[in-house]
């Protein structure tokens, strides 16, 4: 199937395969929780999890209840963990579609129970210990966290398989947060420890998101979550780029509309916060913010073509940006222009546009728009599109 042009993602399902079977042999003899919410960060998840399943990871973590239901009634197997909160009032939905849900608190917890018992069923849940986060979750420093785990244990209509907590600051990478994220791997030891002396059963433990993984290796547990680590991204951009052989696999691209030629002194773009300082030749790209493209790369972010840098000029609009390419005489219509991904010998990251842009890395990924279709690529060849505007995911090859 021919590349569309245009504004598009593409995702390397090949650099997704090695990644993945990468981090399995990192962290085995534990298993792979894979993170897949926010639709695998922009990724689309139903081919990240069709191929994550291919390598053999079967267990999935999503944040909402629609998530995990819309990956199912497009045939994605596997365990469906929904590490956030679901209302009881959806038991009906969890039940249906087999989903492992996490109780934040005991108060969750029971309603949980009350509503499987009213439906005859049994819901497999994750329990959640807050160990620093302050989030979701038992406190674990609340004097009662034992009796509230042994309640929860025997609660009917609910079977617990697994617990976990978050690491709130792994990715950090100074004394300070190294400190914190131990003290919280200490407390998460020390709750769990008590509830096995105990005799109460929690399942499988968890506790690592991709930094974590990286840097804390006696908190894999059985299981680990990554997300960052599968995609490629740097997981402490600050810091440590994503390590090797880890690849990123997404490439957010566009290509040239329009080349004009202005005369120096000329403005460029919204507000005239850009005038051209030589005659320049300015390429107008159909790509904007309402794509994914964050405004705040106006007059500050770069692209590449045709392995160069090109400076972005003016006010990144909601459906065009404008980049000066008067130093890449070659450029012409319809070349390609990478926003996010490698040209040539030269690469621009997720952590250079969040760091250009004042945001953070997930953020850049996770808001590229339903707009921008993604091109799947395996061996050379696109195999699939998912197109949201033009009706959802198109195989064309299995």
């Amino acid at each position: 199937m021919q590349m569309p042009g245009g504004t598009r993602l593409e995702v390397n399902l090949d650099l997704l395969y090695e990644n993945t079977a990468a981090l399995k042999t990192m962290v085995a003899p534990s298993e792979i929780l894979a993170v897949i919410k926010g639709d695998a960060y922009g990724h689309g998840a139903v081919m990240v999890a069709r191929t994550l399943l291919s390598c053999g990871v079967w267990r999935f973590g999503l944040a909402r209840l629609s998530e995990a239901v819309s990956l199912r009634r497009q045939g994605v197997g596997g365990e469906m963990i929904i590490i956030g909160y679901t209302s009881p009032k959806d038991i009906a939905v969890l039940l249906e579609h087999n989903i492992v849900q996490t109780t934040v608190d005991l108060d969750h917890a029971r309603a949980l129970s009350e509503a499987a018992v009213a439906a005859g069923g049994c819901l497999p849940v994750h329990i959640k210990i807050d160990t620093g986060m302050g989030r979701l979750g038992i406190d674990a420093h609340c004097p009662d966290v034992l009796k509230m785990l042994s309640e929860i244990c025997s609660l009917p209509g609910l079977r617990v398989e697994g617990c976990f907590t978050h690491l709130s600051s792994a990715d950090e990478g100074n004394a300070d947060s190294d400190d914190f994220t131990r003290d919280q791997i200490a407390l998460f030891n020390k709750v769990t420890r008590a509830a096995r002396q105990a005799g109460l059963d929690l399942g499988l433990l968890h506790a690592c998101n991709s930094s974590g993984t990286l840097r804390f290796p006696e908190a894999h547990y059985q299981l680990v979550r990554p997300a960052s680590l599968i995609l490629g991204l740097d997981p402490m951009p600050a810091h440590c780029p994503v390590p090797h052989p880890f690849v990123p696999v997404g490439a957010f691209v566009a290509e040239i509309a329009l080349i004009k030629t202005l005369p120096a002194g000329r403005a460029v773009s919204y507000g005239r916060i850009f005038y051209t300082a030589r005659p320049s030749r300015i390429a107008t790209l159909p790509v904007g913010y309402a794509d994914g493209l964050p405004r705040a790369l106006s007059n500050g972010g770069e692209v590449l073509i045709r392995g160069r840098r090109a400076p972005i000029v003016g006010r990144v609009c909601m459906d065009q940006t404008m980049v000066d390419v008067t130093d890449i005489p070659d450029a012409q219509l319809g070349d390609r222009v990478t926003l996010m991904g490698p040209d040539g010998t030269d690469r621009i990251t997720a952590t250079e546009l969040a760091v250009r842009s004042g945001g953070g890395y997930v953020e850049v990924v996770s808001r590229i728009g339903r707009r921008v279709p993604i091109c799947y690529i395996k061996e050379g060849r696109m195999v699939a599109m998912l197109d949201y505007m033009a009706g959802g995911l198109s195989v064309f090859e299995e």
